[in-house]
């Protein structure tokens, strides 16, 4: 699958913090809350380490509260989306992720998390809504960057054919007749290709555009980072705007039990529009 490299640092949107006292809670909460201005920032505080410089913040900040893990994970949902339904998953996922024994940390390297950008792109007067996934890729000088993986978008996949063409179960006894029409049409072609095989979205917009005009780029708020390397987990974490009520900045929105990794790979096909999952 084509991928479309951003030579971007990880420099991502930030935002202004609630000012002090502005509602009823506790000086801690607040801080947990109150400054998760960058994705970084958000990791830091999910990790709570020894060597997160929250911590250690906490530690010249806060030395008399019983400050642990669990307490700035709580801190770290957003509340404007509790429920009973999310309490009960909310707390299954702070005491896996905060075990003793296997405690779970994530980094900005790591494989497995994305971004999503809505956009809209017009192409020759045409406007094209589509929602972009990138992924962190390193370099060989373990340097980082971000990458379109993936893409959705409505308009792309009406693009694909919706011939009622396929090759029958039993076209094995008959040495695969189907073959001779398949073979002898690009749009039946498509119509027997394995999903692994046929033409991704990214892949539709780099034909779509060859060519042809972009009279305008949207890049629209609405940013969304998915982590999937939580075992067990789907992780999505979104940004609150600052509303002087409640916590703001990049909080978690969704915590998603998952069984298999196959949960998953169905997630970063249908959710994020990653066509090559291997």
């Amino acid at each position: 699958m084509k991928k479309i490299i951003i030579y971007i640092g990880i420099v991502l949107i930030a935002s202004g913090f609630i000012p002090k006292n502005l509602y009823a809670q506790d000086n801690f909460t607040e801080a947990v809350q109150t400054h998760v201005n960058h994705i970084e920032e958000f990791i830091d505080r999910f990790n709570f380490d020894e060597e997160s410089q929250f911590y250690k913040y906490v530690q010249i900040t806060y030395p008399r509260e019983k400050v642990d893990r669990k307490r700035v994970l709580n801190a770290l949902f957003n509340k404007r989306k509790t429920t009973l339904s999310l309490d009960s998953v909310r707390e299954n996922f702070v005491e896996d992720v905060s075990d003793s024994e296997r405690p779970v940390h994530i980094d900005i390297y790591d494989a497995l998390w994305y971004a999503t950008v809505p956009a809209q792109v017009t192409v020759d007067s045409i406007p094209i809504d589509m929602t972009i996934t990138l992924e962190i890729q390193m370099n060989s000088d373990y340097s980082i960057e971000w990458s379109i993986v993936g893409i959705k978008s409505k308009s792309l996949e009406k693009m694909e054919s919706h011939d009622k063409f396929y090759i029958s179960a039993s076209s094995h006894a008959t040495y695969f007749p189907e073959l001779y029409s398949a073979l002898s049409s690009s749009t039946l072609f498509q119509s027997v290709v394995s999903d692994s095989q046929k033409e991704s979205n990214t892949d539709k917009y780099l034909n779509l555009i060859a060519g042809k005009t972009v009279t305008d780029v949207i890049i629209k708020t609405g940013i969304t980072y998915h982590f999937l390397q939580i075992s067990g987990w789907i992780m999505k974490v979104e940004y609150v705007p600052q509303d002087y009520s409640l916590n703001t900045g990049w909080l978690i929105s969704e915590v998603k039990a998952v069984d298999s990794f196959l949960e998953k790979r169905l997630y970063q096909k249908q959710v994020l529009g990653i066509n090559n999952t291997n």
